[in-house]
């Protein structure tokens, strides 16, 4: 054990040397500007002023190029690996805080001597009082100026709808503000209802049964998670990130709630670095689940063998793999055509690893955030390289970067068409700090690189955190500081069917085609059932209802379809008995004899 510590000892010496002589060097400098100002400013002195004066040039001087020679940067590291700036900063701290007690000690002691009359008692009160008036003060200030209120007590005040800029001018409302609280997750359930995830634990389910583009329901789905940040909906159950875990939730007894907790990943980061931690969900096209997971520090090597990765599991929680190395914090993931995956990256706070291998983040270096094509077994550079990496480095390099610290969070690619036909199979990324949403053009350049062309989209949101396509082809945009998600898209076809389609009607007594279509799939597509673009296909000419018998256009109509059904053309899923489930056999029969009585 002795040799142990020695033997560091030894090692650090050279460090300990040079840090002291710095030490030493910044204190010497400090020393004679003190000196030099007190005398250059005496009304009495045995020097001409004008030698004070080149004297303190000469220490300032000295003072300003130790500093910089001893300030790190990206090309040139310091040989004496001292935070140099704050160091000098916390001495003038030292030293002004020194006169000031001085003062003030020396302020109560005359009063006091003053007020006491000469009695030692007297004069003993009064100081103690004096003491405790003079720290209540300024604890009392510090509270005001410091005090940290737990998160479920900080409040943002919301943009007005007026203070956001949406590129076109695009209608944009509120979908809901009531209820949500730190919102960090959303996705899609069967019906178009929307899952949130709240970084308090909460999980709610929110639904807009007029198609108003506002929530008219919102329930409590699960509580009690642990900061859950992902959410991915299947028919086995909703999925979600939190610290440690990927856990699955499952409603099984279908009162809305869920009741079952089933751990599929287990080991994984929790806080070790703060906002690192379990992130994104992706269901990839091979049924898989693909797991963002951040990194366990800022910008040293990760000593975690599950952190910055990208990780893939079977839904059952079998056969854990490592997708994807080199991510410092992938907080969002999302399938890309033709294979892989995009995930934004967040870069380093702007620390260098110096020789000493401390967090100290005194030597600061801004790095770009990055938007990255994700390949199997590609590696991103973290912890050596952040943005664009040389040739060599044998790293993939990022499709787009984006400013430094702007916090890359919420990430879709865009199918809908409530919104220009430009945005169509762009990517939508929202940056927390910038409040922003840009969209992001792309193009393949080889299996395993994209590049990208960036627009800023919107901005005047207050942290936006996550982005989700709504069943109608809007953009839900959810903001964690404001506690709101708003809506964006064009006027909508389902918005203005008003009675054409009342799923809360009852089904009973109804019997007639006709009726059965107007409550059960008007909805979707349409009163006319000639579609709704982006939400339902056309019904009324339809080669594959045309082509099914009717007892096969039931038994499609009861079973409804996957949105990721390679024969789904719209990829958007319709429930089994289009949501209704209290449609009898017998009405299906009859919707199915209606819908094929319809084609020309």
């Amino acid at each position: 054990m002795l040799e142990k510590l020695l033997s560091r000892f030894l090692a650090e010496l050279p460090v300990i040397l040079l840090n002291s002589t710095g030490v030493a060097v910044l204190l010497f400098s400090v020393f004679w500007v003190g000196y030099a100002a007190y005398q250059l400013f005496q009304k009495r002195s045995g020097a001409p002023r004008w030698g004070y004066a080149l004297i303190l040039l000469a220490a300032a001087g000295a003072l300003m190029g130790f500093l910089y020679l001893t300030a790190s940067n990206t090309s040139r590291r310091a040989f004496i690996d001292l935070p140099m700036y704050e160091l000098a900063r916390s001495i003038l701290n030292i030293i002004l805080g020194l006169l000031m007690a001085g003062g003030a000690a020396w302020a109560l002691h005359v009063l006091a001597r003053r007020g006491s009359g000469a009695r030692p008692a007297r004069y003993a009160l009064m100081v103690t009082g004096g003491v405790w008036l003079i720290l209540g003060a300024v604890a009392a200030i510090l509270y005001q100026l410091t005090f940290t209120p737990d998160l479920d007590q900080v409040t943002v005040e919301a943009p007005a709808l007026s203070e956001i800029a949406i590129e076109g001018n695009l209608p944009i409302q509120v979908f809901e503000n009531q209820v949500v609280k730190m919102p960090t997750a959303m996705t899609l359930g069967p019906n178009g209802e929307v899952y949130v995830a709240g970084n308090m634990g909460v999980i709610w389910v929110m639904v807009d049964e007029d198609q108003n583009g506002t929530a008219d329901k919102v329930t409590e789905f699960a509580t009690g998670l642990r900061q859950p940040q992902g959410l991915v909906w299947t028919e086995q159950g909703v999925y979600v990130t939190q610290l440690e875990q990927v856990v699955r939730l499952t409603d099984t007894d279908g009162d809305g709630k869920a009741d079952q907790t089933l751990t599929i990943v287990d080991g994984l980061p929790g806080e070790e670095y703060a906002f690192h931690q379990p992130h994104g969900l992706a269901l990839g096209p091979d049924g898989r689940l693909y797991i963002g997971v951040g990194s366990t520090t800022d910008h040293r090597p990760e000593p975690h063998p599950l952190a910055a990765r990208i990780l893939s599991v079977n839904l059952d929680g079998s056969d854990l793999q490592i997708y994807a190395t080199g991510l410092r914090n992938p907080f969002n993931i999302v399938p890309a055509p033709g294979g892989g995956f995009f995930s934004v990256d967040n870069g380093s706070s702007g620390c260098i690893d110096t020789a000493t291998q401390i967090d100290d983040c005194s030597n600061k270096v801004d790095v770009p955030e990055e938007l990255n094509y994700i390949v199997e077994g590609g590696d991103y550079g973290f912890p050596n390289y952040f943005g664009v990496p040389p040739q060599d480095s044998g790293t993939l390099p990022p499709m787009v970067t984006f400013p430094d610290h702007s916090a890359p969070t919420g990430l879709i690619l865009y199918t809908g068409e409530r919104l220009p036909a430009k945005y169509q199979g762009q990517l939508f990324m929202a940056l927390w700090a910038r409040g922003e949403i840009y969209s992001v053009r792309f193009f393949r350049t080889s299996e395993q690189t994209f590049v990208g062309s960036s627009r800023l989209f919107a901005s005047g949101f207050a942290g936006p955190s996550a982005l989700l396509q709504a069943r109608d082809g809007g953009l839900y945009v959810a903001s964690f500081s404001s506690n709101i998600i708003h809506y964006i898209g064009q006027g909508s076809q389902t918005r203005s069917l008003g009675a054409a389609s009342d799923t809360g009607v009852s089904l009973v007594g109804v019997e007639t085609g006709a009726e059965l279509y107007k409550v059960a799939c008007a909805s979707c597509h349409g009163p006319d059932a000639k579609g709704i673009e982006g939400v339902g296909k056309n019904l009324a000419v339809s080669e594959f209802v045309a082509g099914l018998s009717e007892d096969e256009l039931a038994a499609f109509i009861t079973a409804g379809r996957k949105a990721d059904d390679p024969a789904n053309t719209t990829g958007i899923a319709m429930p089994a008995l289009g949501g209704r489930t209290d449609l009898t056999p017998t009405q299906v029969l009859e919707l199915a004899r209606y819908l094929k009585d319809l084609q020309p």
